[in-house]
């Protein structure tokens, strides 16, 4: 009877804990990851301002989670696949840096916007420093890239693969040659440099796997007695994965001598290290169409769209400049210091900087089938200013097109008359680069 009294009274044997899952943050500090040990099938509940449960997943691999809003505080519960609830784990998103801070939705339809739960990816440049960030239709940052120290990011692009971006970081006062190629997973712990000598303004993912650049090179030209160092643009191709020296595909300088277009280009400037040169043709557009086997490719200085063969590096026609092979069909729908990401065979959509006439900057559908190119549409600057550098106009759903404007730093979007629906500013401090409309990948 003692026996059974002792056992009687023995507490039971106390509970084996449950394993306990590790936060990290990666290179994005909004997407934090719990890794535990468990079979696959695991999902994490987040409770806080939005409720949800991660997608089920491997929790051994880490399970990311995606679609915070900054600065606010969670609870990330870990869920085996059996539905056994594991410590909870607290998490805040970080404050907003300086340079995305101010941003703002100043204009909303709703009705008529066709973003929808996409996100409008912004390269931001500051004083504060650069960033690439993602952004809702309530203007709020989802996710965001910081560039590295005295770096600024451009030319953001999905993956081929659909797991993270590719982009590009040159050094910000373009004193040093530190060009790098950046592809970076949604989650932040996949990062990869490639560098990319000399490159400036746009990076490209090609179809095989090749990255594609804009890239600078300068030559000595005799002009009328004295000898002026011309710096002018090539198309340089790398392979990310061996390391070898990138190949020329196109050179200005393969096709004419240099000239003066403007008085732009008579202005000497010092890059990297080239010292005391002058920009013949200052490109900053890059466009590859695998269904065309071509580059687009446009010049600020040149006023100039070239179509390029994507194989031989051969021009297949010029559309204005001194040089054009095609023509428009109004000499007023001419480029004026334009830039463009939007080309295809049969269309581009350019956003004119109209930087001689000093006029209000524009969006321009042109149509390329025509001979000579008629224009199809033109989408003045909301507040009539004139925008004297970058810009940026892009497809979004259903027919809509995204305007980004420099300075004040406003993304609008426009239906297909014309009207804006939708617009986000970034307030005062910060500068606008290109934009691209991403279908949210989580």
């Amino acid at each position: 009877m003692t026996l059974l009294l002792l056992l009687a009274c023995t507490p039971d044997p106390t509970p084996t804990p449950a394993a306990e899952a590790t936060l990290t943050v990666g290179a994005i500090p909004m997407v934090p990851t719990l890794t535990w040990s468990a079979p696959d099938g695991a999902t994490v509940r987040v409770d806080g301002p939005e409720s949800f449960t991660t997608p089920p997943g491997d929790p051994a691999a880490g399970l990311p989670i995606f679609g915070l809003a900054p600065a606010t505080d969670h609870t990330l519960t870990p869920i085996d696949a059996d539905g056994t609830e594991l410590q909870p784990v607290a998490f805040r998103t970080p404050d907003l840096p300086d340079g995305l801070s101010r941003i703002t939705v100043d204009l909303t339809d709703p009705d008529a916007s066709t973003l929808g739960d996409g996100l409008v990816a912004l390269s931001v440049a500051a004083q504060f420093g650069s960033h690439l960030a993602l952004v809702d239709t309530e203007g709020v940052v989802r996710w965001w890239f910081a560039a590295d120290d005295g770096m600024t990011v451009a030319s953001p692009q999905v993956t081929l693969d659909g797991e993270g971006l590719w982009l590009a970081q040159h050094e910000a006062e373009r004193e040093v040659d530190l060009g790098v190629a950046t592809r970076v997973s949604w989650d932040g712990r996949d990062r990869r440099d490639v560098r990319t000598p000399r490159a400036h303004h746009k990076l490209l993912e090609l179809p095989d796997g090749r990255l594609a650049y804009l890239s600078h090179t300068t030559e000595d030209v005799v002009a009328e007695g004295s000898t002026r160092t011309v710096l002018t643009d090539r198309i340089e191709v790398v392979e990310p994965e061996t390391g070898d020296e990138p190949e020329v595909l196109f050179d200005f300088l393969d096709t004419t001598d240099p000239w003066s277009p403007c008085f732009h280009a008579d202005r000497p400037t010092n890059k990297w290290d080239y010292t005391n040169v002058y920009e013949w043709t200052h490109s900053n557009s890059l466009i590859h169409v695998p269904e065309d086997g071509a580059f687009y490719l446009m010049s600020w200085h040149l006023d100039a769209l070239l179509a390029i063969d994507d194989t031989t590096g051969e021009v297949r026609w010029q559309l204005g400049g001194r040089d054009a092979t095609r023509a428009f069909a109004d000499p007023a729908d001419a480029f004026d210091h334009a830039h463009t990401t939007w080309v295809d065979a049969d269309q581009a959509w350019v956003f004119d900087n109209r930087v001689h006439a000093r006029t209000t900057s524009r969006l321009i559908h042109y149509d390329l089938s025509s001979d000579p190119v008629t224009v199809q549409q033109v989408i003045l600057e909301p507040d009539g200013r004139n925008v004297g550098f970058l810009g940026d106009v892009r497809p979004a759903p259903e027919g809509h097109v995204l305007g980004a404007w420099t300075v004040p730093g406003d993304v609008t979007e426009h239906t297909p008359d014309g009207r804006e629906v939708w617009r986000v500013k970034l307030g005062p401090g910060s500068v606008l680069g290109r934009i691209r409309y991403i279908e949210r990948p989580w």
